[in-house]
């Protein structure tokens, strides 16, 4: 949204650069959530069209070799969980890691605008802390696993209440998705306040799969909800 603005705020004559949106569909993602992901990048790509903005918006998906399925049937894989991590490695960082690497090789260095924050976690805040020391410029800190790349993080001081507050804010790129996230969360429906803290961030910003005994909260929202709409 804040990258938006500021492409909207330039002349055109100064929009010389892709900013390159990917977002990465691991394949075992809530279909509502993956449904509203995929809605927001159509309407995206089509509000740049029209607003002549340089921006294109990506849809990823891991390798074959690397899917969910293949890897917990075929490989034989323990199920995710906080000691054995490895869905986030193949089906989420590696396809975003091909995809920038292609971008440096094309154009030689990248930028990574990222919405890392360290109230998400104190393992997170200390990883920031530490890479704010070799810092090239306020909020630009070097990648530590991508050569020629640097992560800008604007709201890496936001609390989790002030991201909901970001996100219910409607621009031209994203209105009306942006207002359906409110149904993705418990209590964010029918007009009433998403809650704060880390049921908003595990139900929305992580999008974990859903394990067979476990009712995600993003689930549980839906189903309090009566959603019967993809």
């Amino acid at each position: 949204m804040l990258v938006w603005m500021a492409l909207a705020g330039l002349p055109p004559a100064e929009r010389t650069k892709v900013v390159h949106v990917i977002s990465t569909d691991t394949g075992v993602e809530n279909p509502v959530v993956a449904a509203w992901v995929n809605a927001s990048l159509d309407s995206m790509r089509r509000a740049a069209a029209e607003q002549g903005l340089p921006i294109e918006a990506h849809r990823l998906t891991p390798a074959v070799e690397d899917s969910f399925w293949l890897c917990l049937i075929g490989r034989g894989y323990a199920a995710p969980r906080p000691k054995f991590r490895w869905r986030t490695e193949r089906l989420k960082v590696k396809p975003s890691n091909a995809f920038i690497r292609a971008v440096v090789a094309a154009f030689g260095e990248v930028i990574l605008v990222l919405g890392t924050r360290k109230a998400e976690s104190r393992a997170r805040a200390r990883t920031m802390t530490r890479y704010e020391k070799r810092r090239v410029r306020d909020r630009l800190s070097p990648n530590g696993s991508l050569p020629n790349s640097l992560v800008y993080s604007p709201i890496e001081d936001l609390s989790n209440d002030e991201v909901w507050e970001s996100c219910s804010c409607s621009i031209p790129s994203r209105g009306a998705q942006q207002q359906g996230l409110a149904h993705h969360v418990p209590g964010g429906v029918s007009g009433r306040r998403v809650p704060a803290g880390r049921r908003f961030h595990d139900a929305v910003v992580r999008r974990q799969p859903v394990r067979l005994l476990d009712l995600h909260a993003g689930l549980r929202g839906q189903v309090d909800a009566g959603r019967d709409q993809q």
